[in-house]
């Protein structure tokens, strides 16, 4: 079947790149699109509606009219539906880690069991998916590995709801369908079911994580039928707590009235075994337990003596930022999905930009662009420098591009580049952290090494001099420090190690380099005379709790302690003093002449003044404004985010995700839950056919069969939509 090719909506609008296809079923197929301009990633399945008989075209729309019943953060989001020349299209969120299945194949190919933490991990987020179905009463009727999808951060997305059923008064269903390695006891004997056989089904999926291999096989059917009716199936691997064996067992009762609820499995089962694993500080765990849907939006903060203004940045709606990364004269933004994006800071007055890969001398863009020579490289880090941007893959490898006057780029020249260029000398290296300055880098390697290059000055690579680097070279540390984080300031740079130790490095004219305000007297660190000339190589500064995080700026450095206590290093330097804290913090950001930082309650404090001279309000509790020239206020609070006690309570929550200095603005990243209003239907613009790979070769990504979801909106639809004309 050719691919239907939606035209063009007049006056344009929403255009559809094709990537690959990436699935093929009884019903149709499954292609992977791009979205442009905003350049998210997308599956279309596309569904010969004309060519299925009655049966198959029932199971081919009953999963529209399903997900369009769900919203939730571990449920395959639907997106649309159109009709054209009698192909119906679904569109529908991309999870581009593969299937469980395939993971779970994978590992079982290296022989290479899953940590307990991790098991419970994945298990918890499909009995999330599947409680939010039974609230909904929906009988999802064919869970398996094969239907739950990850993405590329392994967050887990239960789809394929092509023979699910919506429950209505008649609370008990009767039709045998779906797999048969997951078909519960009374499916098998041809009794009436309930919810508890997606329970069934969710130990058979549980039984997997931590066998690596299903828990019911025969020769033949009539002897898998007798297994599952007997629940008889191979004991777990005693590597696991008797908690989740225990867990498993009561999953796989051959009494569905003694099997455990969804609800009963979330909210008594689990919390003591996540508990017990410490699954929320593991560093194996998946992430994927932070709520429905969640998305992020970025908006440009900008305040006075008098206001506080908030600029939304115009990134796709649904965007979940993994990664973003601001300089004074563009950003570049990380999506969960690994696009892309970048703009040019408003304020900058440069002349043409090229900083962030998009091919061509530009002027600046002020407007999110994808950079489309990144998608499918698999980009997990960002970094942007003043004219130049750094991207690290999952696999370790780092590309730079943009101008390469200072030497920024680790190509050994001063060339600049306009299309993302390999690190040649960072090859072997599997880099896992970047830090980027406005004119240095800084890499972690997988082995602990440390590597720097760009403008030496001040001695801010830490590499004993300073001169420049053009080419990576490795920082020399102080014996025994294990380097946990990297960071890159205008003139100096900073390593935390894994004790919370914190070392720094470059000029340090303005003291910087030193404990934090009203501890100099009582702690070492501090260096007077001499020692206010550039440190050349990192050292240690003694602090009195072990440093979180840390904030680098031109005269004065924040550090974020283990106990949220916010210290600021530097003379005269803008923040709370240390010796008396008044509140703990969550994060912070250092600009040129302020300090900014938010609370776990995410109440956003400021202290300074902007770059410009001009004031932002006065001292919190103050009944009066100050004017400007007047003394710099202590501090002011300049915003809260707030949700009511109901929407926290639908997980429609929101947080400070990330706070990004400007001379004279903040970049203000949130992370919220809050759903997004039904998409109206609007006919999607054209696609274009880059060519198929894998139609070529035969070879495509399994998605499984193809859901069933949408004949019935339409045909209940008043206005029928008609698809793009």
């Amino acid at each position: 079947m050719d691919d239907p090719q939606p035209e063009s909506e007049t006056g344009g609008g929403t255009r559809y790149v094709k990537v690959r296809t990436v699935g093929k079923g009884a019903f149709g197929t499954a292609v992977l699109y791009r979205k442009e301009p905003e350049g998210s990633l997308v599956v279309i399945k596309q569904v010969p509606v004309l060519e299925l008989s009655a049966t198959e075209r029932v199971r081919a729309l009953n999963e529209a009219r399903v997900l369009a019943l769900l919203s939730h953060r571990n449920v395959v989001r639907y997106l649309g539906s159109w009709e054209r020349d009698g192909c119906l299209l679904l569109e529908m969120e991309f999870a581009g880690g593969g299937t469980m299945a395939q993971f779970l194949a994978a590992r079982t190919a290296r022989n290479a069991a899953l940590s307990e933490r991790r098991a419970l991990a994945l298990f918890s987020q499909v009995a999330s998916a599947i409680r939010h179905m039974h609230a909904h009463n929906v009988l999802h009727r064919d869970l398996k590995t094969e239907n739950i999808f990850l993405t590329k951060d392994n967050v887990v997305k239960v789809g394929d709801f092509g023979i699910s059923k919506v429950m209505g008064t008649q609370v008990q269903a009767e039709t045998v369908l779906g797999t048969p390695y997951y078909l519960s006891p009374e499916m098998c004997e041809g009794l009436q079911y309930d919810q508890k056989s997606d329970v069934w089904a969710l130990g058979c999926v549980l039984y997997e994580l931590l066998a690596l291999r299903r828990a019911f096989s025969a020769p033949s059917l009539p002897a898998l039928v007798r297994r599952i009716v007997a629940a008889d199936y191979p004991p777990p691997p005693t590597r696991y707590s008797a908690g989740t064996r225990g867990l498993l067992s009561s999953l796989l009762q051959t009494d569905p009235g003694v099997r455990p609820s969804a609800n009963v499995i979330e909210d008594q089962l689990l919390p003591p075994l996540q508990a017990a694993a410490n699954l929320s500080t593991d560093a194996d765990s998946l992430d994927g337990t932070q709520g429905p849907c969640a998305r992020s939006v970025v908006f440009e903060l900008r305040a006075s003596n008098c206001f506080v203004s908030l600029t939304p940045v115009a990134l796709p709606a649904r965007a979940a930022l993994r990664e973003l990364a601001v300089s004074k004269t563009h950003c570049v933004a990380l999506t969960q999905e690994q696009v892309v994006f970048t703009w040019d800071v408003v304020d900058w007055r440069g002349g043409a930009s090229f900083s962030a890969g998009l091919e061509s001398w530009r002027k600046p863009q002020h407007q999110p662009q994808c950079v489309d020579a990144l998608t499918g490289l698999g980009i997990t880090r960002v970094g942007a420098g003043d004219g130049f941007s750094v991207f690290a893959s999952d696999s370790g490898a780092v590309l730079t591009c943009g101008d390469g006057a200072e030497g920024c780029l680790g190509h050994g020249d001063y060339s600049h580049c306009v299309r993302p260029r390999l690190v040649e000398k960072l090859l072997a290296a599997d880099v896992v952290a970047l830090a980027v300055g406005p004119s240095h880098v800084l890499a972690l390697g997988g082995d602990g090494c440390l590597h720097a290059w760009g403008r030496g000055k001040h001695g801010r690579l830490g590499l004993g001099h300073q001169q420049d680097a053009l080419l990576p070279a490795a920082v020399p540390l102080p014996q025994g420090a294990v380097v946990r984080s990297v960071h890159a300031g205008p003139d100096c740079s900073a390593v935390v190690s894994t004790a919370g130790e914190l070392l720094l490095a470059g000029d340090n004219s303005s003291g910087k380099l030193a404990p934090a305000k009203g501890l100099r007297t009582k702690l070492p660190g501090w260096l007077g005379g001499a020692g206010r000339g550039p440190w050349l190589r990192f050292r240690a500064v003694h602090l009195p709790e072990p440093v979180r995080d840390v904030w680098l700026a031109e005269d004065h450095v924040a550090a974020l302690t283990d106990t949220g206590r916010l210290l600021a290093l530097g003379d005269g330097a803008p923040g709370p003093s240390a010796a008396q804290p008044d509140r703990t913090f969550a994060m912070a950001s250092a600009g040129p002449t302020y300090t900014v930082a938010s609370t776990p309650d995410n109440v956003l404090f400021f202290w300074g003044r902007w770059a410009d001279g001009k004031q932002v309000g006065v001292p919190s509790g103050s009944g009066t404004q100050q004017q400007v020239g007047a003394p710099a206020p202590t501090h002011r609070e300049l915003l809260a985010l707030y949700a009511s006690p109901q929407q926290v309570e639908r997980g429609e929550g929101l947080s400070v995700a990330g706070l990004f200095a400007l001379p004279c603005s903040v970049l203000l990243h949130v992370s919220t839950c809050v759903p997004l209003a039904r998409m109206s239907r609007v006919a999607p613009g054209p696609v274009e056919d880059q060519g198929d790979p894998a139609d070529e070769d035969g070879e495509c990504d399994s998605l499984g069969p193809i859901p069933d979801w949408l004949q019935e909106e339409l045909a209940q639809s008043e206005n029928q939509w008609e698809g793009p004309q």
